[in-house]
């Protein structure tokens, strides 16, 4: 037996059983008694703890557990769904801040876009300008070297030096200025064609760096915008989520307080060594009680 004296391990279980006396037992030394008495329950359990094996809670006491979890469930459910409703996570904002500002981003995005899209077109049909100018013109050069030769072919028959060296004079010097006339022109025109093209670029280059600045711009304005939906919520939700954090953390100690109980109870008719035992054999009994009361009940193990 843990203490032969049953009617003192019962009412210390009623002492436990109490909130308030437990809490100001916890604050005045319970937890500090634990980190410096549980080492002669340490010495004693360093043996056996590796080799212990983490069985299941004996189905009596397990059933007990789940029933005082039942018994808080429907209550605690609806005080953490108020809480997660009352709490604004990073993400949620994000979308908020995004939605509040997605017309002045679209608008500003747009406007940008616009502006180069305009500029582009412009040059885009200056090229096009320069293409039907040169085409036209060569067109011309290309009529006007026809009229030439027809026109020197009848000079030379009227003047009978068709096959002399005078007509084949005339008729190169026609070539060659026509030559020289479609040359100038081509080299014109891709002088002209190669100066958009290079502006061109330059526009997209101007482009892609106002969009950029445009980007960091925003994600200043988002990030501030963030920050202000944030203050609101809190602002007009922190007195209900602190009453919802405080029901929510009353539940969870109530739930460990009546576990740690039945855990006590269970214990009562166990030695101090097998009562050692029996937590090595279930550490779960941690997660199940909550630290601090964990913490009590092995207090109280070391204390007998």
């Amino acid at each position: 037996m843990l203490k032969s004296n049953n009617y003192k391990t019962l009412n210390y279980i009623k002492f436990i059983v109490n909130r308030k006396n437990t809490e100001n037992y916890i604050k005045n030394g319970g937890a500090y008694m634990a980190s410096t008495n549980n080492l002669e329950m340490e010495k004693e359990t360093n043996s056996t703890k590796n080799s212990s094996s983490n069985v299941s809670l004996p189905s009596e006491l397990k059933q007990k557990l789940q029933s005082i979890d039942s018994k808080y469930s429907t209550e605690l459910s609806t005080w953490k769904d108020k809480q997660s409703s009352l709490t604004l996570t990073d993400d949620e904002a994000n979308q908020l801040a995004n939605n509040q500002l997605s017309e002045y981003y679209n608008t500003q995005l747009s406007k940008i876009q616009n502006t180069y899209t305009n500029k582009q077109d412009k040059l885009e049909q200056s090229k096009i300008s320069t293409q039907n100018k040169y085409d036209s013109q060569l067109d011309n050069a290309q009529e006007d070297y026809q009229e030439d030769k027809t026109d020197l072919k009848f000079d030379s028959i009227e003047k009978g030096w068709r096959v002399s060296s005078i007509y084949n004079n005339e008729l190169s010097q026609i070539e060659s200025e026509y030559n020289s006339t479609k040359g100038n022109l081509s080299a014109e025109q891709s002088s002209k064609l190669d100066s958009l093209t290079f502006q061109q670029s330059l526009l997209e280059d101007e482009k892609e760096s106002a969009l950029q600045s445009f980007d960091i711009a925003y994600a200043q304005k988002l990030s501030e915008k963030i920050e202000d939906i944030k203050e609101e919520f809190e602002k007009v939700n922190s007195t209900e989520r602190g009453e919802a954090d405080s029901k929510v953390e009353d539940i969870l100690s109530d739930i460990g307080r009546e576990k740690t109980a039945e855990v006590l109870y269970y214990l009562n008719s166990y030695s101090k060594e097998d009562a050692i035992k029996f937590l090595n054999d279930n550490s779960e009994l941690e997660s199940e009680l909550g630290t601090s009361w964990y913490t009590a009940l092995v207090n109280w193990i070391n204390k007998k």
